[in-house]
């Protein structure tokens, strides 16, 4: 697993689109489609259904969102605490 895979599983629920997740992450479509495709392929789960209303997370895409979430949410930590502390090292 990438984080940009998972990056881009955690835009798609948000936004309910490649579309809309590829603007956010600032990548084609076909890199979050493809980035998609492997992280199933390496996990073998069916995470997203495309419907009516866009798309949407399978079953076993529910079950796994949260772990993704929290993920990124902790990547996005690191990246500030990183932050943090070359700001208090410059001073």
């Amino acid at each position: 697993m990438k984080l940009h895979q998972i990056r881009a599983l955690v835009a798609i629920h948000q936004t309910g689109s490649i579309s809309e997740a590829s603007q956010i992450l600032h990548v084609t479509q076909p890199a979050i489609s493809r980035s998609i495709k492997d992280l199933e392929s390496e996990l073998g789960l069916a995470l997203l259904q495309r419907s009516h209303r866009g798309m949407s997370l399978t079953d076993e895409g529910r079950r796994i969102i949260r772990h993704a979430q929290l993920t990124v949410e902790s990547m996005r930590r690191l990246q500030l605490e990183a932050e943090n502390i070359r700001g208090y090292a410059g001073r």
